[in-house]
């Protein structure tokens, strides 16, 4: 199913968004974007598919100023960061979540869509839901407590994450002001199944006004 928010007619140049989602995804919440007054976060769209374990989320984030190196990767003709130091900068958040018993960053790639460009990167995280207890020479383990009794090892959820990212400026501004994450998460043994319609997905996510995103499908 082809999906595309859609503003009101009076927002025109309202910056929005379209994304294809394969059969069966369904749609769990689906937005245009931020209310008016609104600042924070905001989730533009989150799918699923129940059967193999896998969500889509969209979320727009704002952003207060457009001076960092990693902001520039996005802007610039020629950005002083490659498209690897910026990923690893964007899934640092990830990598350093208390409940993240491992992290491995893979490949990064990017291209530019109707003035824009897009930066694409993939890791595996391995959740512990227990508790991570330390040993000798940087050795981890995962652990279940169980109470009065001696604490049980426990194997950590492995998930594959695909990401794109993006940033938009809006009308009037002279400075991206949002930056736009789209976030599909697969268990790790599902990834294989599910990396072409992941890619069908992530391909054809697109930011813009009306008259940018009716450029693309016109091509």
């Amino acid at each position: 199913a082809w999906l595309a928010a859609s503003p009101p007619a009076a927002a025109e140049e309202q910056v929005t968004w379209q994304l294809g989602l394969p059969d069966g995804w369904v749609t769990v919440k689906s937005s245009s974007g931020p209310s008016p007054g609104e600042t924070g976060p905001k989730t533009m769209l989150v799918a699923g598919n129940s059967v193999n374990r896998s969500e889509l989320r969209i979320t727009r984030v704002p952003l207060s100023g457009g001076n960092s190196s990693t902001l520039k990767f996005f802007t610039a003709a020629s950005p002083t960061v490659s498209k690897e130091q910026a990923a690893e900068v964007l899934s640092r958040s990830y990598a350093r979540k208390p409940t993240t018993f491992s992290f491995s960053l893979g490949k990064a790639t990017s291209a530019d869509k109707a003035g824009l460009r897009y930066l694409r990167y993939e890791f595996d995280l391995a959740r512990c839901e227990g508790f991570q207890l330390e040993g000798t020479g940087g050795t981890k383990t995962c652990m279940r407590s169980q109470g009065s009794n001696p604490a049980e090892r426990l194997e950590p959820a492995v998930r594959h994450f695909a990401l794109v990212n993006t940033v938009t400026t809006s009308p009037g501004r002279s400075t991206p002001d949002a930056l736009w994450i789209v976030e599909v998460t697969v268990a790790e043994e599902n990834w294989q199944t599910l990396a072409p319609q992941v890619d069908q997905m992530l391909q054809s996510f697109a930011v813009g006004t009306k008259a940018q995103l009716a450029s693309l499908e016109s091509r």
